[in-house]
């Protein structure tokens, strides 16, 4: 009566060796692109107080699927913005370009439509004003509003910030840059940059 008693606990006590593992859909803790292609139709640069309609490119290599971790090289150009009178009253143009190469880490995983990346970048970028002949608002003859032109160098810190949508392939999404130039001739030395942007991922 003992024998058989002690063989069912033994065979109770082994089953769970013998059992078959529980096979569970995990989800994965990587992103599952490695490269991010994407441009800007639409955005907009503040720079040293000054306003510019701007557009680019962004290229983003994932270093570390695992940890979300990516290299984030924006390109963008800001065209000729609002004219503005400097120097004796002379009417300006201004444009903009820079680039902002920095690291960037992601919320996003994979399966997921949505993902949030933030991370350190430094600006490099120059502002450019040259004089609108369109305008007479000082001068002699015969140099009417033919001011010099002039340049503001953009070298700094931002914060770049992007909330990203996927569906297969395809991404789309929004763009906040926000940081501070590090020329000191400049009283106004805050950037922000913001648009959206759509692309590949790949």
């Amino acid at each position: 009566m003992q024998k058989p008693l002690l063989l069912a606990c033994m065979l109770l006590l082994c089953a769970p060796a013998f059992a078959q593992p529980e096979r569970r859909a995990r989800k994965s803790d990587a992103l599952d692109f490695r490269h991010s292609i994407s441009f800007t139709p639409i955005s907009g640069i503040v720079a040293y107080k000054e306003l510019n309609p701007a557009a680019g490119l962004t290229y983003e290599y994932i270093i570390s699927r695992e940890a979300g971790i990516g290299i984030n090289i924006p390109i963008m150009l800001g065209y000729a913005g609002p004219e503005r009178a400097y120097l004796n009253n002379t009417q300006y143009k201004h444009s903009v370009i820079y680039a902002a190469p920095g690291i960037r880490f992601h919320t996003g995983r994979r399966n997921s439509t949505v993902d949030f990346a933030t991370g350190p970048a430094v600006l490099i970028g120059n502002q450019h004003f040259s004089p609108d002949d369109s305008y007479y608002y000082g001068g002699t003859y015969p140099n009417y509003n033919n001011g010099p032109a002039f340049n503001r160098t953009m070298v700094g810190l931002v914060a770049d910030n992007s909330l990203n949508f996927y569906r297969s392939h395809f991404n789309f999404g929004f763009d906040v840059r926000v940081g501070t130039m590090l020329e000191r001739q400049q009283d106004t030395r805050f950037f922000i940059h913001f648009g959206m942007h759509f692309g590949g991922i790949f």
